[in-house]
């Protein structure tokens, strides 16, 4: 059977203000092309479908009409929900579109035996087990208990976790046992898993207060022919194993991630073999980010224009001097270009910002932690102090940013 994995597609992202609907429309038409080359059996999304658990109807519009073209060149397409998405959203039409094949689950079902699929063959002959695992939010995994520490916290959320994933597994299995042959098991997730790498260009705030919220893949169950994973934007593989897989985002969701190859995850599961091949995503609108002192930037910018670049620009000023009308310039410098800058930055004003008590950097160019020890440093909070109250925040931020739909008291 011939799997293409893929996930966090965002649908509905914005970049400094920006529409991205142009992007979307490439990536779907491209998308439908790689089914019918491929011949593609099973779409499979593993989570964030959309940008905001709140989408608009023109990014539900595109999601409804991504499933239906998706489902004139697959048997099959299948969609969990991630940290991003509203499990309600999604389940609402589930019962619906499953008859059509179009298989969603957006959130924790009651039963382990709810999140199994069993997907068949034209003829009806069973072709591929499913344990479809949404993303798991923090109550469907644990009661929360007055005075509990970080560390009880974080071991129950493993724990909860690791049971609902073995649950879910087994129920599996024991379809499995039913059949006449051996199907193969493909597993999904939306998680970060322990070992992979943390850094700034794999889509992700690094907002975990030591390893909350990281779960080690060593605890599954044995048998799993292929894990699914989405959540981090880079393509991996987790702790080297190429069926243990991230196929990260087709899109770059920001100028962070502009240097990513993005790629696809075509898979081909067999009952005793599963080969794993990377399709690259071509890059649908070009995002540069331009880093120097002023004279650099004025000649990197000089040479996007020569050519007639039709980038979106990020522009990060590093030079020792303060230049007071950068963006004049900048502005200047591009009022008749085809390229377009969203973003500007002072690098010197943000260091600075970290020895004084006030700084002049927008606020959208400055992440929350920094000014949260912003804001402590300018009340004078004792420096073991801004380390406690700094992990807490982090947990707030994990809720917040981790997952959008988390029922604030």
């Amino acid at each position: 059977m011939k799997i293409l994995h893929t996930s966090d597609w965002h649908i509905g992202h914005t970049l400094y203000g920006r529409q991205r609907q142009d992007e979307f429309e490439a990536l779907l038409i491209w998308l439908v092309e790689l089914l019918r080359q491929e011949a593609v059996d099973l779409l499979l999304i593993a989570g964030d479908i959309f940008d905001s658990p709140a989408p608009s109807t023109k990014a539900q519009s595109f999601y409804y009409r991504l499933l239906a073209e998706a489902s004139k060149q697959c048997r099959h397409v299948l969609i969990i929900g991630g940290n991003h998405d509203s499990p309600a959203l999604l389940d609402a039409p589930a019962a619906l579109l499953q008859p059509l094949n179009l298989h969603i689950i957006g959130g924790k079902r009651e039963l382990p035996e709810q999140e199994v699929r069993l997907l068949s063959a034209p003829d009806g002959t069973p072709e591929l087990l499913v344990a479809a695992v949404p993303y798991l939010r923090e109550r469907d995994l644990r009661i929360p208990s007055p005075g509990e520490s970080p560390e009880e916290k974080e071991q129950q959320l493993l724990e909860g976790l690791r049971q609902h994933y073995q649950n879910v597994i087994a129920q599996a299995e024991q379809l499995r046992r039913q059949l006449p042959l051996r199907l193969p098991l493909l597993v999904t997730g939306h998680l970060f898993a322990s070992g992979c790498p943390q850094s700034s260009d794999d889509g992700m705030r690094d907002l975990y207060v030591g390893s909350l919220g990281q779960f080690p893949l060593s605890l599954l169950p044995e048998g799993i022919d292929y894990l699914a994973l989405g959540h981090l934007h880079r393509p991996q593989m987790v702790n080297g194993n190429p069926h243990l897989r991230y196929s990260g985002s087709p899109l770059p969701m920001g100028f962070a991630e502009s240097h990513l190859a993005k790629s696809v995850t075509l898979v081909t599961l067999e009952p005793d073999n599963c080969v794993v091949q990377l399709l690259p995503v071509p890059r649908f609108q070009e995002l540069l980010s331009l880093r120097g002192s002023w004279p650099e930037i004025e000649a990197a910018l000089l040479k996007l224009l020569h050519t007639g670049s039709q980038a979106w620009l990020e522009i990060i000023h590093t030079g020792t001097e303060r230049i007071g009308n950068l963006r004049e310039r900048i502005e200047q410098l591009t009022a008749t270009a085809t390229l377009q800058v969203l973003r500007i930055k002072e690098q010197r004003l943000l260091e600075q910002a970290h020895q004084q008590e006030y700084t002049d950097e927008p606020l959208q160019d400055l992440d929350p932690q920094e000014v949260f020890s912003l804001c402590m440093q300018q009340l004078g909070v004792q420096a073991d102090q801004q380390t406690l109250l700094l992990a807490g925040y982090q947990e707030i931020l994990h809720q917040l940013f981790i997952d959008p739909t988390h029922e604030k008291g």
